[in-house]
């Protein structure tokens, strides 16, 4: 994986968040909007720049991944929230989300995602995610080991 850190690497995390994300957030919302979904993206990147990793395979991008280690005082341990786990569709179903995953399986860790983003719910599921809470647009989802 390879930090983030420029404008041409913002770039790319756009494009591959519109690719991935679009038809989700229009179910969900109604509407894809560029802007919004730029200024969104521009603030997390902005605060977690640090965070952000490129997802390499072959030498070639393929995704981004953003990985903030958080205390929870809920269940009393330390985890990893993933955000902006974006694979390139032409590379999804090979299995590289879920060596993504593996590198992290002596971690816990939580996330959300939109609840009309199937694929991502089924990918979830299939890795050992449990959906803990929801409300009326997300899950949340984690893998306590």
């Amino acid at each position: 994986m390879h930090c983030f850190g420029t404008e041409q690497e913002f770039n790319l995390l756009k494009s591959i968040h519109k690719e991935v994300m679009k038809n989700s957030v229009e179910q969900s919302f109604g509407i894809w909007n560029d802007d919004f979904q730029k200024k969104l993206l521009k603030e997390k990147f902005s605060k977690n720049y640090k965070t952000l990793k490129f997802i390499l395979y072959q030498d070639q991008i393929i995704g981004t991944i953003n990985l903030k280690k958080e205390y929870l005082e809920d269940i009393d341990k330390s985890i990893i929230l993933i955000e902006n786990f974006y694979i390139y569709e032409k590379f999804q179903g090979l299995g590289l989300g879920t060596k993504v995953l593996e590198e992290l399986k002596h971690h816990q860790m939580r996330l959300f995602c939109l609840k009309k983003n199937e694929k991502v719910i089924h990918f979830y599921l299939k890795n050992n995610f449990k959906i803990y809470q929801e409300d009326h647009l997300f899950f949340y989802m984690q893998k306590i080991q």
